[in-house]
């Protein structure tokens, strides 16, 4: 298990707008099994995230329905980002309902990483108070 730190960035949707982005890259992931080209469903609830990679015995076309559905599950590829020659792989959305699970630009979140599995949790600046 591995813990980190994030900040939750925005990106430009439009003249007017922006929208949160996450993203997750670096060979820390490659170490946790995501790997370019890898199916990942990603689940939310309020302040909370999990990224989880899809087996081979997945129902892809189930998983494919539901994120349509549900405004809380998404499916996600990892790609490959490349800074010189070196290739990591990256996980990274962007949308404006983001905003209504919490994942509000400026935010930071605490990312707990165990093979195969992301999760985030949104924190707030309180809990460094003493």
């Amino acid at each position: 298990m591995e813990l980190r730190f994030f900040k939750i960035h925005g990106v430009k949707t439009s003249k007017l707008r922006r929208s949160p982005l996450i993203r997750f890259h670096g060979d820390w992931l490659g170490r946790a099994g995501f790997e370019e080209g890898q199916l990942t469903c990603a689940r939310f609830t309020k302040g909370e995230a999990v990224f989880e990679l899809c087996g081979p015995d997945t129902d892809v076309m189930a998983l494919i329905r539901k994120s349509r559905e549900e405004k809380g599950v998404k499916l996600l590829i990892v790609k490959s980002f490349i800074l010189g020659k070196k290739h990591s792989p990256i996980i990274e959305m962007s949308s404006q309902w983001l905003e209504d699970f919490e994942f509000s630009i400026g935010g930071t979140m605490l990312i707990k990483l165990e093979t195969g599995v992301i999760r985030a949790k949104v924190i707030t600046t309180d809990i460094f108070e003493l």
